[in-house]
Order: C-alpha cells, then structure tokens, then sequence
C-alpha cells in the first residue's frame, strides 16, 4: 500500500519522539489507522494543515504510553492481528 508524503512525515515525526509504527492501512477519505509499536492504534489524517495537531496528537501518544507504563500494562501489536 502506497502512503501519502504526508503521512510518511507525520510518521518521520512521531518516529524522532520515540513512537515506530508497525502498521498502517486506510480508512475513510484522509484517515488511516496507524498501530504504534510501544501504545497500539490511533486513527490520524492525512490533512494536517495546522502544526498544532501533529503535537496534539504527540500528546496523545505520550499519554496513552503512560496510562500503560503506570498500570503495568503494555501493548503487544501481535496480538492485533
């Protein structure tokens, strides 16, 4: 599946604050469900006009590792598919 230049950046970005990808396929319109190695999935869009929203959703990811991290929880990706 070919990715959008844009989603590959957001991905680059994501990659530098420590969260690799495993996996992603599309959704509707701009949307794809990407599986992050160290939280799991989260659906992003490809129509990111505003910087903003990269480091919401930066946020976000950051959150979800230390709701895991502080319940002793972690995410398997393999056991996704």
């Amino acid at each position: 599946m070919k990715m959008p230049s844009k989603l590959r950046e957001q991905l680059a970005f994501y990659d530098k604050a420590g969260f690799t990808f495993s996996s992603a396929e599309p959704r509707k319109g701009s949307h794809w469900l990407v599986v992050f190695d160290k939280v799991g999935p989260m659906v992003v869009t490809t129509n990111v006009g505003d910087p903003r929203s990269l480091k919401n959703n930066l946020g976000e990811l950051r959150r979800r590792e230390r709701r895991l991290t502080q319940h002793g929880q972690g995410f398997d990706a393999v056991a996704m598919h």
